[in-house]
């Protein structure tokens, strides 16, 4: 189960095969991506911090953060073609005075977002050949300090941020003015910056699973939809304990960039891409996140229900199958305490609206 899409090593790896397989709330049928080409982006990285990727949606332009001289710069690498290596990073603020995190492009490449020095920023241009102009503030109510990481619906109703809240989604207000009307992602630990994909019905960003953090997403139907089940990148061609993050891919999800670490310090930051094919293969792909966490557990256990559940009926056996509990749960994460469940492993049992989850509990003591 533990799986990533990056690279292993400092190396290029040509034999590896991974997949994506697309699962959303109305069950769609699922199509599969093999990546063969997995490698560090050893012609952009400098050894510092290089980070928060953002790839066009031809694939030819990338956009990331780079730390040099203890400072944070947005950057854009180009190639003519996807098969190439991508050129010398170019400052895509050059003359900017402020610090530069996080950047996120329209899908026309001439909006720009980007967190600096607290504040959320946004610049634009008229042409791809053009320099951004001046960027302005946007002001965003209730996010608290230091957003960043900012990622904008294409029809610019929606606009999320990551806080140490987690990642919150905003509304419009007013020119260049947002309101936080909540947290997005619940059910999930160590949840980092996300990145919307470029149609605004994805949402990539990384979140812990069995303590190390993998490539998570949630996806929807259309705009005006909510985000539906919390999913995870699964699979083992790559494992733990290397962390994987801040993920983003081409709309069709064959080219994916991210960052990979070997530790959590900002200067280890490395970017990756994996290029893949249409042909069909199934060494990776997303699944539901579990509903329990830690698994084994000891002392307690988180419960996420799924994410059109506002409320389950929770059932939990023994290995027997005698009932051991029964009680009703609310969305919000509530604690499952494991005090009176005798070590084994147990059968858990969600129900709701007709619809029925089982999952399985080791109980360590």
């Amino acid at each position: 189960m533990q799986g990533y899409l990056f690279g292993m090593n400092r190396r290029r790896i040509t034999s590896i095969a991974a997949a994506f397989f697309c699962f959303c709330a109305a069950a769609q049928t699922p199509s599969a991506i093999p990546y063969s080409d997995d490698r560090l982006l050893d012609e952009i990285n400098t050894g510092n911090a290089d980070a928060y990727p953002w790839i066009s949606a031809d694939g030819l332009r990338l956009y990331y953060t780079r730390n040099a001289g203890g400072s944070n710069a947005l950057f854009m690498s180009q190639r003519a073609q996807v098969t190439d290596l991508f050129g010398a990073g170019v400052a895509v603020l050059p003359g900017y005075s402020g610090d530069e995190v996080g950047g996120w492009l329209s899908v026309d490449e001439l909006t720009l977002l980007f967190s600096s020095d607290q504040l959320i920023k946004r610049a634009t241009r008229a042409s791809l050949a053009s320099p951004f102009g001046t960027p302005v503030t946007i002001t965003i109510s209730g996010a608290g300090n230091y957003p960043k990481s900012p990622t904008l619906t294409p029809d610019e109703q929606e606009l999320f941020v990551f806080t140490l809240a987690g990642v919150q989604r905003c509304v419009p207000m007013g020119a260049n003015s947002y309101a936080v009307t909540g947290t997005l992602i619940t059910g999930a630990s160590n949840v980092g910056p996300c990145k919307l994909s470029h149609d605004g019905l994805r949402l990539y960003f990384s979140a812990d699973l069995l303590g190390v953090p993998y490539p998570h997403r949630m996806i929807r139907s259309s705009l005006s939809d909510p985000f539906g089940d919390l999913q995870y990148l699964a699979g083992d061609a790559f494992p733990a304990p290397l962390r994987h993050t801040q993920c983003h891919l081409t709309p069709d999800e064959l080219i994916l960039v991210g960052v990979r670490a070997d530790q959590n310090m900002w200067s280890a930051n490395d970017l990756f891409t994996a290029e893949g094919s249409d042909v069909s293969g199934a060494a990776e792909h997303w699944l539901t996140a579990p509903l329990i966490l830690p698994n084994p557990a000891r002392e307690e256990a988180m419960l996420r229900l799924p994410g059109s559940w506002p409320a389950a009926d929770v059932t939990v056996l023994d290995a027997q199958g005698r009932t051991c509990s029964h009680e009703r749960v609310f969305a919000g994460n509530p604690v499952m305490p494991l005090d009176a469940l005798a070590p084994g492993l147990h059968t858990v049992i969600l129900e709701h609206a007709g619809q029925r989850r089982v999952e399985r509990l080791m109980v360590e003591r």
